[in-house]
């Protein structure tokens, strides 16, 4: 897969980890399922497991099995809720040294 569209040029010129959760955040799902491993390895050049974990935990309910109404399980809702908060709590940590 090509990861020079410019959402990515974006995420390379950021400076601030606050902005990079946000923009991992605010990442289209599509995206993120195709193109998870660029998004992986630029995430590991940052040294940045909380965002890696993040991204696996997204992809996990992505492809987990429904319940009865189509609804995902609240398991896989609660591990995004709780990877979200661990990853912006961990760019505050990182911005602060």
């Amino acid at each position: 897969m090509n990861d020079k569209l410019p959402i990515f040029d974006e995420l390379d010129r950021m400076t601030d980890d606050g902005a990079r959760a946000d923009w991992l955040i605010r990442l289209p799902l599509s995206l993120m399922m195709t193109y998870q491993q660029a998004i992986r390895r630029r995430f590991a050049a940052q040294q940045w497991p909380e965002a890696t974990d993040y991204l696996d935990v997204v992809l996990t309910a992505c492809r987990s099995v429904r319940d009865e109404a189509g609804l995902m399980r609240v398991a896989c809702e609660t591990s995004m809720v709780a990877a979200r908060s661990t990853l912006q709590i961990s760019a505050v940590r990182r911005a602060k040294g």
